[in-house]
């Protein structure tokens, strides 16, 4: 009888083994098109550009050098930045990927100032427009960064500002080239 019992609990494991397939078999989650897009922020990057005089400052001249990678797993580009000119030195680290849930692209970054910036962005073709939330002077403000691609190792870029979501403020615009 105590035989039996123990036949019994082996058999029902081994119907349970091969009934429940081993998580290292499950195939990981793959990235899709729309975050292969983010494909061209990889590598090392050359930005030059002005910084309007108005809010921010005086305004002036600035260059920045980011380098970009895939982050394990390739959801996300890790981009290391550092920033000298029209308002100081200083460096960055930003996390980009997709948010399938919502349909936007996410920008988180964070300042050696202690900076956040929390954005959201779309793309059509060659075109990427970032937005998020802030304040200018105390008052809620909208700030829109747009990309266009210009060449796999080209883009220009500006940023601008509003605090009525119709009237737009250029406060900075540049060029940037891969390569380095």
């Amino acid at each position: 009888m105590k035989q039996r019992w123990i036949y019994a609990v082996v058999a029902a494991i081994a119907v349970g083994i091969t009934l429940c397939p081993a998580t290292g078999q499950e195939s990981a989650p793959k990235p899709g098109p729309e975050v292969e897009r983010l494909a061209f922020l990889v590598g090392n990057w050359t930005l030059e550009g002005v910084v309007q005089p108005g809010v921010f400052g005086p305004g002036g001249k600035f260059s920045e050098t980011s380098r970009g990678e895939w982050m394990e797993g390739g959801f996300f580009v890790i981009v290391h930045e550092h920033y000298a000119g029209a308002v100081g030195d200083s460096d960055a680290i930003s996390f980009t990927g997709y948010d399938q849930e919502r349909g936007v692209y996410t920008y988180w970054g964070f300042g050696s100032g202690g900076e956040t910036e929390i954005s959201t962005g779309q793309n059509t073709g060659n075109r990427w427009v970032w937005s998020r939330g802030g304040k200018m002077k105390g008052q809620a403000a909208t700030i829109r960064y747009t990309v266009v691609v210009t060449s796999p190792s080209t883009y220009s870029f500006k940023s601008e500002i509003s605090t009525d979501g119709a009237n737009w403020t250029l406060f900075l615009e540049g060029n940037a080239h891969k390569g380095g």
